[in-house]
This record gives structure tokens, sequence and C-alpha cells, in this order.
């Protein structure tokens, strides 16, 4: 879906307490290590959240180049939660939160927000 004119009023790096209208951080910070072994302590489990679907699970692998800093899609995914994991970079993802204001069926452009996740923190957002 293409958002013409879709601008984020500004670009925060995404902590648990800022991204929290909008899903969850996947982190170790903040969460309780699992009493979970392996490999002595060279390992920590954690388990930052849970996902949530009306339908199966599958993960996609998506790999990424530098890009022109503009939001030309717009995704919903009403029966799934969506989770994006950088592994080497920061990625920018703009997000409204659940039961936003919405201008011709998609989220108005005061309620988009931006957010710089950084690499090695994975983001889970809400259906």
């Amino acid at each position: 879906m293409i958002v013409p004119g879709c601008k984020a009023r500004a670009w925060i790096v995404a902590t648990a307490e800022s991204f929290a209208p909008f899903g969850r951080l996947l982190t170790a910070e903040g969460n309780q290590r699992l009493p979970i072994e392996l490999y002595g302590s060279s390992v920590s489990v954690y388990r930052p959240a849970t996902i949530e679907a009306d339908v199966p699970i599958e993960w996609l692998l998506v790999e990424s180049g530098m890009r022109e800093f503009r939001a030309f899609w717009m995704e919903r995914h009403m029966q799934i939660e969506q989770a994006f994991i950088p592994l080497i970079h920061p990625i920018v993802s703009i997000v409204a939160r659940p039961g936003a204001e919405l201008d011709n069926g998609v989220p108005a452009a005061h309620e988009m927000h931006a957010f710089v996740i950084p690499a090695g923190t994975g983001a889970q957002i809400y259906r």
C-alpha cells in the first residue's frame, strides 16, 4: 500500500518504554535470565516475548541494503504479530499503535512513529 505524504514526526532510538504502545523489544535488557545451562555460562537464554497468531508462524530472512530514507509502503497484519531483528546494522521501523486513528483506511500521518532499532535488538510489532 503506497502512503503518499507519510512523514513520521521524529526518529528516536527504540527503548522498551518508548516502543511499548507498538510492540515489544526482543532483548535481554530488562528480562530475567532463564535457568537453562547451555555451554556453561557462555550462553544465556531469555524469554523477552511470546508470539501471538491465529495462523502458523514462519520466519522470513531478509537481507537489506542502504536505501533512501522514505517510506513508500505500509503493511498491516491482522492475524499475526511481526518481528524485525537487525543483526548487523540498525534499521528504521515506522509504526502506528493498535487502535490508531485511520485516514482512508490507513493510520493517519500524525499516528506514525519512527524508531531506530539498534543492531542486535529485535522489535516485535503488535497486530
